[in-house]
């Protein structure tokens, strides 16, 4: 605002009628906030700013609410759309076949990948109407290279490494479906690992690929996280302190011995000693000392600079923030109930559900094939190896998966990077394990029948 309006009601008219197009809520509370200004007696002030900050808390609940509510038929024609109705088609492709219709390798391909884009699309057009919430700490980490017994990997590169060592005998695998012939024991260990070797590549690769992306910084992010949350209920105390007449440096001591054991104990104790030896005031130290929060650091100084009011202004301070924060974080935990409620269907059915069904149309696709070359069924003008049917549907497997852990965290957490890549990273081996489990126990259950 500074040096942008002539004054601070201008500035805030302007920030309100600036982003009161996405928010109503928000603008409402701005210019309640700008009513307190006008205000004379000082406990109607405070009600008309405890009214700014419910009147936005509520419409966050209430917005997210209804937009979790709206997502059921939005999320199941999503999975129609993405799995269920293009692995019908497949199912019935021998069928077209026995029919005298040629199917290769570009018809499932072009099936099962349209689909995903029609699903991508149809996922974007859920994903405008979702309201703003909260958003995360960012942090960045200057570090890009992932850590290996004292040596230092590009996490892209090293992954491309394992997918290629990983893909050598699918790729001899496929090269004999052109006419290449393998003989002794490495064309019998080819045949023997046909596709599988490559698809184990894929999960193996993005799985170190996507940790190496989230790995360090969410540990740091999650270690903040909790610290704030100890923060806020450590105000409880530290206004206490300050109303029994004690000056900040001794609150925050008492603080630290009465919270012992936590990490906010820590800080407050890593305070209190550097008060002891330099003695620096606490805003000096505030300066210097390293902390991944801007809550933490800029309440702190909030309520250090509220005491040029007197000690009954700092107390006045640390309580309100105190129960804003409460709000704010019982909203959080709201939000989060509310979310995880209408989205565990939809990670349980891409975890697991998805890659059943891929599993199991592949079985029943070999078993067809089989049978059409022991002659029951004539299939047609085209073959397709059931392996490469493998392949192919375990790399629309691959995208599917990416495309609903992108879609349920970007519900969830927004434009949050780190749990997008952590989300990735936790998915793959668990939806490729169950797909590749599914294919093995379903060969197993139906190998009388295929032979």
């Amino acid at each position: 605002l500074c040096g942008k309006t002539k004054n601070i009601h201008d500035g805030f008219s302007g920030i309100g009628d600036k982003w009161g197009k996405y928010s109503k809520a928000f603008r409402r509370s701005v210019y309640l906030i700008l009513s307190s200004f006008h205000e004379s007696d000082l406990n109607r002030k405070q009600k008309t700013l405890d009214k700014a900050v419910n009147v936005l808390l509520l419409e966050i609940s209430e917005k997210m609410t209804t937009y979790c509510n709206s997502l059921y038929i939005p999320t199941l024609t999503l999975f129609g759309l993405g799995m269920i109705l293009p692995l019908i088609i497949l199912s019935v492709f021998p069928v077209i076949s026995f029919l005298g219709m040629g199917i290769g390798i570009i018809s499932v391909i072009l099936l099962l990948f349209t689909s995903l884009l029609v699903s991508f699309l149809y996922s974007l057009s859920i994903l405008k109407k979702r309201p703003i919430i909260f958003s995360p700490n960012k942090i960045v980490d200057s570090d890009k290279f992932l850590s290996i017994d004292g040596f230092l990997f590009e996490p892209l590169i090293l992954s491309f490494v394992i997918l290629f060592l990983f893909s050598i005998p699918s790729i001899f695998y496929l090269l004999q479906q052109y006419g290449i012939v393998l003989s002794g024991w490495f064309g019998i260990a080819v045949n023997m690992i046909n596709t599988y070797s490559i698809l184990i590549g894929i999960v193996i690769s993005s799985s170190v690929f996507f940790y190496s992306k989230c790995f360090r910084i969410k540990f740091i992010r999650d270690e903040v996280m909790k610290l704030e949350n100890e923060f806020i209920h450590s105000l409880y105390h530290l206004r206490n302190f300050l109303a029994d007449g004690k000056p900040l440096e001794s609150s925050i001591e008492s603080v630290s011995k009465l919270m012992s054991g936590s990490d906010i104990s820590l800080f407050y104790s890593d305070i209190s000693n550097r008060i002891r030896k330099t003695s620096m005031p606490v805003d000096k130290v505030l300066d210097i000392i390293k902390i991944d929060s801007y809550l933490i650091k800029n309440t702190l100084k909030m309520i250090v600079d509220s005491f040029e009011n007197g000690n009954k202004a700092a107390i006045k301070t640390t309580d309100v923030v105190y129960k804003y924060l409460i709000g704010i974080e019982e909203t959080n935990k709201l939000l989060k109930n509310i979310l995880d409620r209408n989205l565990s269907m939809m990670k349980t059915t891409a975890m697991f559900y998805a890659p059943i069904i891929c599993g199991i149309v592949i079985v029943i696709f070999q078993m067809i094939v089989s049978a059409s070359y022991g002659g029951l069924v004539s299939f047609g003008h085209s073959h397709m190896d059931p392996p490469v049917l493998r392949l192919i549907v375990g790399l629309y497997l691959f995208c599917f998966n990416f495309l609903i852990v992108w879609y349920t965290t970007k519900i969830e957490y927004g434009n949050d990077s780190i749990m997008l890549n952590f989300n990735m990273y936790r998915s793959f081996p668990v939806v490729f394990g169950v797909f590749l489990l599914t294919i093995i126990i379903a060969e197993s259950i139906l190998s009388g029948v295929i032979l």
